[in-house]
């Protein structure tokens, strides 16, 4: 007895599906402002591609003339966008719940300015929309100077100079093979442009893909409540030799800018994508200090979008260290959490700002120990590996800017060195040994500090580096202290009383690990 229901249920679905919505209104036509090429690209090989010949009256049903596209809930798609004319913006909605009606939570691209030529654009399904088939309704309006973000392109009412095209999607659960954008060696590529914010609903998205012209992976962002527009990526590929900065830091092959209309209010996470390829290039270069994908940290530059080498007469901004590894489809991603502004972005070895070498995590640990004698400091340096062709002792006054003050050659079967230095500059100083291997691989010594004012000094300090089972720990004033391994895991937590400190690390697995306190960051090694 049930059955009748559900087939006018069913029925009333179908009707709706094929019912007209309102017609949008245009007094002008189409004499100047029009959308002349629209696609969308989703699953399975489903594409959209449209001439948009504009029809009378300025309103086009193409429903029946492209079979609708598939798309995956919670993940965005690519399309080319071009008008007439370079003052005209574009909205796109999605009828969700087949009401007929394009309401202002269907909104999914806000305003997007093409230009003057074809634009490669973005659109998010939101992942919690209904399944099955639906109208996307596409209107170009024109508006004579830039609208502020506020304005809202009405789907239906008259717009003098407008333009309006209908056509079907299908929304899934079934997302297909995702892989890497490889970009073009030598040269720069602009992925999709995505709309992120109140009016587009989706600025609380877990993450919003960033995709290239085939719908490859670029970047995510998770905009956590931000408002930030249109937002523009470049992606820049090197072709060649792995490149260096000014300083001698080797780079992944790729970087990207990120410019959105408006600039983070509240920080956002961010996940960078590269081809496991760029990985072992640096792997393989002597000196990067990168083993694997966990010596890699981010760092940011200058925006300075397709920019082939970092501005090395800007100055940089904090190393970004990854919050999360990961792999797709063969290549790799890392995940940067907390950030709070956007600029161009490098990935690249080592724990200290990009231009200041790697701090050695492998299998050739330097310790480093410092300790004052008379008016002098007696520096001590031990290294462990076979084949050692020398090293140089640097010093700095801010920690970032190195310079050598002593070399030597490796003596045959010695490890440990000495050099007494006599500084009279400042109150404090830091130091790192740089070792070079037979073979031409280059690794660094952890940095360490010494300031005359036992009170200036760090709160704690690690007394031998690689670690056993116990962390030994000089600590100048009590402190709470937080460990985390390779993967930003946080592993263990203490409250250390000042004097020499022993912390049993012995449940830990042998690795790279950060230790933490307050704004102190120290890296240290468990060996096995």
């Amino acid at each position: 007895m049930y059955k009748p229901i559900f087939t006018l249920l069913a029925l009333l679905s179908s009707s709706i599906l094929f019912a007209q919505p309102c017609t949008p209104a245009s007094s002008a036509g189409c004499i100047l402002d029009y959308i002349s090429y629209f696609s969308l690209k989703g699953e399975s090989g489903t594409e959209i591609q449209s001439p948009s010949a504009c029809s009378v009256g300025s309103y086009s049903d193409y429903t029946a003339s492209f079979a609708p596209v598939n798309l995956t809930r919670g993940y965005a798609y690519s399309g080319h966008l071009q008008t007439s004319n370079p003052d005209n913006y574009v909205t796109i909605w999605i009828d969700e719940d087949n009401d007929l009606v394009f309401e202002d939570q269907e909104r999914l691209v806000h305003n997007l300015r093409p230009g003057s030529g074809k634009l490669l654009y973005g659109i998010y399904i939101p992942s919690l929309w209904s399944l099955g088939q639906h109208r996307m309704r596409v209107r170009l309006a024109y508006y004579s100077s830039a609208p502020a973000y506020a304005t809202l392109t009405d789907p239906c009412n008259l717009i003098t100079f407008s333009e309006t095209e209908d056509y079907f999607v299908n929304i899934t659960n079934a997302p297909g093979t995702s892989f890497v954008a490889s970009g073009t060696a030598g040269a720069c590529s602009n992925p999709a442009v995505v709309s992120i914010g109140t009016a587009t609903n989706n600025n609380t998205a877990q993450f919003v893909q960033v995709r290239d012209s085939n719908n490859n992976y670029v970047c995510q962002i998770y905009p956590n409540g931000n408002t930030l527009g249109a937002v523009k990526t470049t992606l820049y590929v090197h072709n060649g030799p792995v490149r260096q900065d000014s300083k001698g830091i080797y780079l992944i092959d790729r970087n990207i800018t990120i410019e959105p209309e408006f600039q983070a209010v509240n920080t956002y996470n961010l996940r960078f994508f590269y081809l496991n390829s760029e990985l072992n290039n640096l792997i393989a270069m002597p000196g990067s200090g990168v083993t694997s994908q966990f010596d890699l940290v981010m760092t940011k530059n200058q925006q300075v979008p397709c920019a082939t080498q970092v501005n090395s007469s800007v100055p940089l901004g904090s190393l970004i260290y990854p919050t999360g590894f990961g792999s797709m489809n063969g290549d790799r991603f890392l995940d940067m959490t907390n950030l709070t502004s956007f600029s161009t972005f490098y990935l690249h070895g080592g724990s200290t700002a990009l231009g200041n070498p790697a701090i050695s995590l492998d299998a050739h640990p330097i310790t480093l120990s410092i300790q004052q004698v008379a008016g002098a400091l007696d520096i001590t340096w031990h290294a462990t590996p076979d084949q050692l062709a020398g090293f140089e002792l640097q010093r700095s006054e801010n920690g970032t800017d190195f310079n050598t003050i002593y070399q030597t050659s490796a003596e045959s079967g010695s490890r440990t060195f000495h050099y007494e230095d006599h500084p009279v500059l400042s109150n404090q100083w830091f130091y790192r040994v740089r070792m070079q291997l037979a073979d031409g691989r280059i690794y660094f010594s952890a940095i360490q500090s010494w300031r005359k004012d036992k009170s200036l000094l760090d709160a704690i300090q690690v007394i031998q580096n690689p670690v056993s089972d116990n962390l030994l720990l000089q600590v100048n004033k009590e402190s709470s202290v937080q460990i985390f391994n390779q993967f930003g895991q946080h592993v263990l937590t203490t409250q250390l009383a000042e004097g020499t400190q022993t912390v049993n690390i012995a449940q830990l697995a042998s690795g790279n690990y950060v230790l933490v306190s307050g704004n102190q960051r120290i890296v240290f090694l468990k060996a096995n």
